[in-house]
């Protein structure tokens, strides 16, 4: 269902009362934007796969803070009760795509032309964005148009002590008003205009009209409107009008009428409420959509549970959202972490499940239109898992296909392909088959070319039992490096896997196996694992890299251990961090540098790692050399997933 200005009342109501639906299992959303990236970016905002993450947030904050939301995508998708005891209930999903834009007194933001061109080639409707897109503010908004709408009369001053109830009511009496000075009309046409606009009024009374109907002067500017009102109690100084300004083509008309008074007043007085009402709504649009999908995840409507909200690949569509219906992006990554997890406490990226979880292994592409046609073959060759169907009034993606990059689609693939990696990982263990997610899986988030996780769950404190998203080889420890050589030097896996294996076989340790994660052209992290178990590749080790240094010596080939690696680049990006602070820059956006220039040799990298590479440690319980699972297998990605 597509939410525009043409239905935005009807369908936002709607999205509400469906939130309420107690079978209402998880929120799926996706948004498109008007871009994600800076052209012509400088040096301090390119993104580097060691980006420590406070780094990568802060780039990302100017990103989000600039750009903006075109489709915001909500799938709410719900179950009902199996056929059988056992069996899995029916999915039901009701997919929004809300066209999003900022209203008249909107703030301006950024558009990528090749995000444009990228859109236009899937078939994005610009003219709808331009023409119907739904308004919007965020919560400071919303409060200050409360204010001005529906304003709380002040409360009246306490009584003096020991004042009596006479001085009091005394006190309650509103002094008289000062005389206003009156308008002066100097222009002929005025006089004129405000004299036949009189005697109009005195054919109206004449009349003799009843409470409520209505006489229209004609168009005019503030300055007469104001003159009308001094000329009517002058002229007619017994008589009280209800007055109102009436919208035209032109000028607004004022409007007056005798006073309405009993039950016609009261129908009158909630009709204007009413109508009120609607304007405060219309003006504050998409957040409403917004609060409502925060209120329902933390369990705040009614006797409901908290249920996740899931995106694929997300942390940007929050950091969008964030910014555009609640508030600025706070200024440090833990802030923003705190504030999604408040507003948010289960989310889900089936991105992170895809490739840290505990569906990693199962696809070979998890971009998401790749992962929506892998599910949907799988769905056809098991009839048994939970069918899916569309709610009544939201077919319009029944022939899908086509529909990528739209965000209401893309929401709904998106849910699809989480329910179906829970049916895989058997976490549809609930009544009536529900999700039930284990801690692993939930407030995890993936992060775009780095090998860090995202954790937004603030109560998990305990680095010694964080979970190890890293963890591919299925258990098996092996020894992390780093390993750094001359920018000259033509370095490749074909290189390191024959150094490697060279210095392994002259150690006595037979095969070796390798995986090796490119951090830049001159470093990359290498894990190795042998048959013989880890305690003979630590002993090893150290006779290993001298021998691997001493034979590469023209490559300027330098190792150590990632935890040492790491240790370096935390007090190089607190030294950033300083730095910003004695400048005056604070902390900058994009305050980190270029992995190529930054150390003092070959053997020096940046982008902490500390903050991934020590939950690692502590997990594995290794003490002094940091070996443990990150990175990703050797196997190459043939390009960028979405």
């Amino acid at each position: 269902m597509d939410v525009t200005t043409d239905n935005q009342a009807e369908a936002i109501a709607l999205f509400e009362k469906s939130l309420l639906d107690p079978g209402l299992e998880f929120i799926a959303f996706d948004l498109e934007m008007t871009g994600i990236g800076f052209s012509d970016a400088a040096r301090t905002f390119r993104i580097y796969k060691t980006d420590t993450l406070e780094e990568r947030y802060r780039k990302m904050k100017t990103v989000a803070s600039n750009f903006g939301i075109i489709q915001f995508g909500v799938t709410l998708f719900s179950r009902s009760a199996g056929k059988s005891a056992g069996a899995a209930g029916a999915i039901t999903a009701r997919p929004f795509n809300c066209v999003v834009f900022p209203g008249a007194d909107g703030a301006d933001f950024v558009i990528s032309p090749g995000a444009i061109k990228f859109l236009a080639k899937n078939h994005l409707d610009f003219g709808q964005w331009f023409n119907t897109g739904v308004q919007f503010v965020n919560r400071r908004g919303e409060e200050a148009l409360r204010e001005r709408m529906f304003p709380q009369p002040l409360p009246p001053p306490p009584d003096a002590e020991g004042s009596s109830s006479a001085s009091a009511a005394a006190a309650d009496v509103a002094p008289p008003k000062a005389k206003r000075e009156r308008l002066m009309l100097t222009k002929e046409a005025d006089v004129n205009f405000i004299a036949s606009s009189m005697e109009g009024v005195k054919a109206f009374l004449a009349t003799d009209p009843p409470p409520g109907q209505q006489h229209l002067f004609e168009p005019c500017n503030g300055f007469l409107r104001k003159a009308l009102y001094e000329a009517l109690e002058e002229a007619f100084p017994e008589t009280s009008f209800d007055t109102e300004k009436v919208e035209s083509s032109s000028y607004p008309r004022l409007a007056i009428s005798l006073p309405l008074t009993g039950a016609a007043l009261a129908a009158k007085e909630e009709a204007q409420a009413i109508e009120k009402q609607r304007r405060f709504d219309e003006k504050v649009g998409l957040r409403r959509v917004w609060t409502a999908m925060s209120r329902r995840c933390n369990g705040e409507d009614g006797a409901f549970a908290q249920v996740p909200v899931v995106g694929h690949n997300c942390l940007y569509d929050i950091m969008f959202m964030v910014h555009t219906f609640e508030q600025d992006l706070p200024h440090t990554y833990r802030g923003f972490k705190t504030l999604a997890h408040a507003l948010f406490p289960l989310i889900v990226d089936t991105k992170y499940l895809t490739t840290h979880g505990s569906a990693r292994d199962f696809f070979h592409s998890t971009a998401l239109g790749d992962l929506f046609k892998a599910v949907s073959v799988e769905t056809e060759k098991h009839p048994h898992l939970a069918s899916i169907d569309y709610a009544k009034g939201f077919d319009g993606y029944r022939s899908g296909g086509d529909a990528f990059h739209e965000a209401g689609w893309d929401s709904y693939c998106t849910g699809v392909v989480f329910l179906r990696l829970c049916e895989r990982s058997g976490l549809c263990t609930g009544t009536n088959g529900q999700i039930v997610l284990p801690p692993t899986s939930v407030n995890y988030l993936h992060i775009m070319q780095n090998y860090r996780i995202l954790d937004f769950d603030t109560t998990r404190t305990d680095p010694a039992t964080a979970f190890d998203p890293y963890n591919f080889r299925g258990g098996q420890s092996g020894l992390l490096l780093h390993v750094a050589w001359d920018e000259s030097a033509r370095v490749n896996n074909d290189l390191l896997k024959r150094a490697f294996g060279e210095a392994g076989e002259e150690a006595g340790l037979g095969p070796l196996s390798l995986n090796m994660y490119w951090l830049d052209k001159v470093q990359c992290l290498v894990e190795l694992y042998t048959l013989g178990g880890e305690q003979q590749l630590s002993a090893a080790w150290p006779a290993m890299s001298r021998g691997i240094e001493k034979k590469h010596a023209e490559m300027q080939m330098g190792l150590q251990s990632a935890e040492a690696f790491a240790e370096a680049q935390r007090r190089a990006s607190l030294a950033r961090e300083a730095e910003a602070e004695v400048c005056g820059l604070g902390a900058a956006p994009g305050a980190g540098a270029s992995p190529a220039s930054s150390g003092s040799g070959p053997k020096s990298g940046v982008g902490g790692l500390a903050s991934f590479l020590r939950p690692v440690a502590a997990f594995l319980g290794l003490a002094k050399q940091a070996r443990g699972k990150e990175g990703e297998p050797s196997r190459k990605r043939k390009r960028p997933d979405e």
